[in-house]
């Protein structure tokens, strides 16, 4: 899962609203732990859920930068859809300013509500070329 930002660029930081809770999914036999299965998110769902929040970074990379770098987030999931943490596991030739906002901002992503109790843990590469 990579990310090519290449649109408009903004100076200013994203103003974020974070996304309404969702319901929970309830699990298959969730009654009993012995046998309960969880789906938590699909590959294609946190795509898609990040795919969708992209333009709302925009605003994080400074009008006219010259960028040639990448990061990893670690993203939990809360199973209302809602982000529960971000935090930066690597980051390459960015400026601290755009990895601080990227990783502030992404706590306002919205995710589908899934079945996973202590929510869905995932790595999140992304590439910023300007």
């Amino acid at each position: 899962m990579l990310l090519l930002f290449s649109s408009l660029l903004r100076a200013e930081p994203p103003a974020l609203t974070l996304p309404a809770p969702q319901e929970c999914v309830q699990a298959l036999f969730a009654d009993d732990p012995e046998f309960a299965v969880f789906d938590g998110l699909s590959i294609d769902q946190i795509r898609d859920s990040v795919d969708a929040f992209i333009p709302s970074l925009h605003g994080c990379v400074p009008e006219g930068a010259r960028l040639d770098g990448a990061m990893e987030l670690e993203i939990v999931v809360a199973c209302d859809g809602r982000v529960d943490s971000v935090s930066v596991e690597s980051a390459e030739r960015l400026p601290e300013s755009v990895i601080g906002c990227v990783e502030d901002s992404m706590r306002y992503a919205s995710f589908p509500a899934h079945d996973m109790p202590g929510g869905v843990h995932f790595l999140y590469p992304m590439q910023f070329r300007f």
